[in-house]
């Protein structure tokens, strides 16, 4: 017996006993309690009392391929769209997919066990709490194109989710989103080639939505979830974003990065601020001064200002 049924029987989050449980999927009790604790090693906390049942407190927020099709059907075919319970990674997973007759693939799953943010790093992905979602793209430029790509996508997620109640949302250069200083997404962009469909962007992105607080992040986070407005689902953020990475994409494809500038202005967290910038061999320090029409990032030391395309940036301690 698959999990799905499971939890969607326990996604109420109401009582349910195990004889109830195993008359509706048809299995033994024994079978529900093994599942049960399947559950419960994904990260999910299930309640079990005696006489009473099983019961994932508050419920748990599902994905449903349903409806986020039909909320994005004008912009993807269904079979293009692709809803998982879990994956290594939703970036990886497009990538390795031969492209489609349409422009966009879709991918979004409850799970991630191998999910990457930049330069390689590991991102925490619990079950059916946060936003795994890939998109890929076919892309009408080159190369040389591309540049700023990952900020536009990023300042543009940044304008909308203030428009869903996130007040003090900035963007750490180059794809770090931030919310009341505390880390709450990213954006990782990478690339794919087709022989017939030509170039193609896998933009990936990741959200906290409604993160356990039990978890081994070792950097100061946020969850999204809580300045939106009540009611709002994950199958809603996730068509939300996809629309959104869609549209940036359009746009970018017209008007390069230039045409998003103004506001990554708007949401640039890093800019005036004493930065340190980590690059191969290198350290930089200087004051942030914005980023350049291409998206580099212009860093100022004794009055001479730099652009670097690369590398970590982490805020400066000024010592008095």
């Amino acid at each position: 017996m698959k999990l799905e049924p499971l939890l969607q029987l326990l996604s109420d989050g109401q009582f349910h006993s195990g004889q109830d449980l195993s008359n509706t999927l048809g299995v033994s009790r024994t079978s529900v309690w093994k599942k049960i604790k399947k559950i419960e090693q994904s990260g999910i906390e299930v309640f079990c009392v005696r006489g009473r049942g099983y019961q994932i407190p508050g419920g748990i927020d599902l994905l449903s391929k349903d409806k986020i099709f039909a909320l994005l059907s004008e912009l993807v075919d269904r079979e293009d769209l692709h809803v998982l319970s879990s994956i290594a990674s939703t970036n990886q997973f497009l990538i390795s997919r031969p492209s489609c007759k349409s422009n966009v693939q879709i991918c979004t799953s409850e799970f991630q066990y191998s999910g990457r943010g930049r330069l390689g790093r590991e991102w925490y992905s619990p079950f059916a709490s946060n936003i795994y979602l890939s998109c890929k793209i076919k892309l009408s430029l080159s190369m040389s194109e591309l540049s700023g790509l990952s900020l536009a996508v990023g300042c543009t997620l940044a304008d909308r989710f203030q428009n869903l109640g996130a007040a003090d949302i900035k963007v750490k250069w180059p794809n770090d989103l931030k919310l009341y200083g505390q880390k709450v997404g990213g954006v990782l962009i990478e690339l794919a080639h087709d022989e017939q469909k030509g170039l193609e962007a896998v933009i990936g992105v990741g959200i906290n939505w409604n993160m356990p607080e039990n978890n081994s992040i070792d950097q100061s986070w946020s969850n999204l979830k809580g300045f939106c407005a009540e009611g709002l689902t994950r199958n809603e953020i996730v068509a939300y974003i996809a629309k959104t990475i869609i549209n940036t994409v359009n746009q970018f494809s017209a008007l390069g990065f230039v045409g998003f500038k103004k506001l990554w202005d708007k949401f640039d967290e890093l800019n005036g601020k004493p930065v340190c910038l980590f690059s191969t061999n290198s350290k930089i320090v200087g004051k942030c001064s914005g980023v350049n029409e291409t998206g580099a990032i212009l860093i100022e030391d004794d009055g001479i200002i730099k652009s670097y395309n690369g590398g970590e940036v982490s805020i400066r301690e000024i010592i008095e």
